[in-house]
């Protein structure tokens, strides 16, 4: 017995969704669960279901061409593969690995991380996960990505995750990786940019801190947002409090929006702008 879960996405919905239920009813499967979203001109939905039989995304050809659509289909109980990219902070790396480490993603597997300083290998080692050292100071774009694409190459990751790499990804490496790569940053980027930006924002007496997730783009910071979320801040707040409470919610944050990655609950739209969240 196989689990799938189905992502689609069309233009035309009127009927769509009896055919496409029955396509799958029709191989003697047990649907788990069905979402739907609609709007006049765009149809979204996620379908969960069992069966003895098999399927491939082929199956759902009629549907593309009659109602231009478009979609991805899952084994649910197939290892997903993680890649992770680190740099100094380890706050927020530590989070990804633990809630790999708890299970709280779905049959997820870190195969390796990737790091341009090695402040993390120590982390790495006691979970007993390969780190790849590739250093950036001194070296160009292309010479040190060149390096870290031979090793995304070697490892096909289904997934790669920037936490709190502090270095921008460029476009040929984003054309060369062959998976969804995702990010988080401060939610007041670029109001805040540089080095400092939690300086720059007690400098202007913000009262809310917060981190967004989203797709990586050859467009810096304006891929699909996948999560969001805001702490207040406080009177009396130092640029330390500021800080902290400004990395929890950023590994709550890359840790939320990888959970509905992983758990195939996020479609981009054709616009390839934003996400149909499921959840």
């Amino acid at each position: 017995m196989t689990t799938y879960t189905l992502v689609y996405q069309a233009e035309q919905h009127y009927g769509i969704q009896p055919y496409l239920l029955q396509l799958i009813l029709d191989k003697d499967s047990t649907i788990i669960s069905f979402q739907e979203y609609a709007e006049p001109c765009n149809y979204f939905c996620r379908v969960q279901w069992t069966s003895k039989q098999s399927f491939s995304i082929e199956d759902f050809k009629t549907v593309d061409e009659q109602h231009k659509g478009i979609g991805f289909l899952k084994d649910y109980d197939q290892e997903r593969k993680l890649l992770m990219f680190t740099s100094k902070n380890i706050v927020v790396p530590l989070e990804i690995l633990s809630k790999v480490a708890s299970k709280t993603f779905p049959n997820t597997k870190i195969i390796g991380i990737i790091g341009n300083t090695d402040t993390f290998k120590q982390y790495a080692d006691k979970f007993e996960i390969p780190f790849y050292h590739t250093p950036t100071n001194e070296r160009s774009v292309e010479d040190y990505e060149a390096d870290q694409l031979s090793i995304v190459k070697k490892l096909a990751p289904d997934f790669i995750c920037l936490a709190r790499y502090m270095k921008v990804v460029s476009a040929h490496f984003l054309e060369q990786v062959n998976c969804k790569v995702i990010n988080i940053h401060h939610s007041f980027l670029p109001s805040f940019i540089g080095a400092n930006p939690y300086e720059e924002a007690f400098n202007r007496g913000v009262k809310i801190v917060g981190a967004t997730s989203h797709f990586v783009t050859p467009e810096l910071d304006e891929g699909p947002i996948i999560e969001q979320n805001v702490v207040r801040v406080r009177n009396g707040f130092s640029i330390q409090d500021i800080k902290k409470i400004g990395v929890d919610v950023e590994k709550q944050t890359l840790s939320e929006a990888l959970r509905k990655v992983l758990e195939y609950k996020v479609c981009i739209g054709f616009c390839k702008k934003r996400t149909i969240i499921f959840d």
